[in-house]
């Protein structure tokens, strides 16, 4: 059997983790079959055996023992206790998920005082808990960091918040907040929309009825039903632009009378 080294995994079932950066599932869930083990050859050339090991990010990765994690890196030292809880997703049959290391912290994961939930904190790249366990899990954000702020929901309030590296909340609660294209979030206060920044700043107000991802051209589909949908836009400074007065609309694809390019005087373009 092979050895697991960076780079060098051996793939028996198919697996991803998210990661923030690239925004994309990059490999993280993976069960062998029972009684299989995984092993990883040590840097002085012992040879540990876990149940899962990920990929490695930002030079460690998340193991698996006994139904416990902890993290070991790229030498197999394991920086940390192999004692934090194991998320799933509710699924057939549940989907496990396994934290990983971005801007130097990983969230994990500890049952709740009442040992019904799960509650979250996070460590540093030497296995100290660096944040008190106060967060909720967010499959879709993942609680990970990026540019210095990361999107966590608050355990004790269900609500969404955008925290700093030092665990201070740095944006308004929130219903929910969806995760982040090219650089901003859609929010949701109550039953209306709106849009912040990686920092937690509101770039709008919290006011329309739908509100769609960024575009890469910096323009986003977010508008009220007052008004016809698919023909009110926001930017990146939160100004509001309006078919009807802003833009033109021309045919994107002659074969498909639905399908519209909406042009901006400044040459910018959205299809919709």
């Amino acid at each position: 059997m092979r050895y697991l080294k960076q780079n060098d995994m051996e793939i028996r079932e198919s697996f991803a983790f998210f990661d923030c950066e690239s925004n994309r599932w990059i490999g993280q869930v993976h069960k062998f079959k029972h009684g299989e083990k995984f092993p990883f050859k040590c840097k002085d050339g012992t040879i540990k055996e876990y149940d899962f090991i990920s990929e490695f990010h930002e030079g460690f990765a998340a193991i698996e023992l006994n139904g416990k994690m902890g993290f070991i890196d790229k030498d197999g030292k394991e920086i940390c206790p192999i004692k934090y809880s194991l998320a799933a997703i509710p699924d057939i049959p549940p989907t496990l998920v396994y934290s990983v290391f971005s801007e130097g912290y990983a969230k994990v994961a500890k049952t709740s005082e009442d040992g019904r939930r799960l509650v979250w904190g996070y460590i540093d790249t030497e296995g100290i808990e660096v944040s008190p366990f106060i967060y909720g899990n967010t499959y879709e954000q993942n609680g990970s960091f990026h540019n210095g702020f990361a999107m966590s929901k608050m355990f004790k309030s269900n609500k969404y918040v955008v925290i700093n590296k030092e665990f201070i909340e740095v944006s308004k609660e929130y219903d929910y907040i969806c995760n982040s294209s090219y650089g901003y979030s859609i929010v949701k206060l109550g039953e209306h929309f709106g849009y912040i920044d990686e920092t937690g700043k509101e770039i709008c107000e919290v006011k329309y009825d739908y509100a769609y991802r960024f575009h890469k051209d910096g323009l986003a589909n977010a508008g009220l039903h007052e008004r016809k949908e698919y023909l009110q836009f926001v930017d990146k400074n939160g100004k509001e632009y309006h078919l009807e007065e802003d833009g033109i609309l021309y045919p994107y694809d002659e074969s498909n009378p639905t399908r519209y390019r909406y042009v901006f005087p400044d040459d910018r373009y959205f299809i919709v």
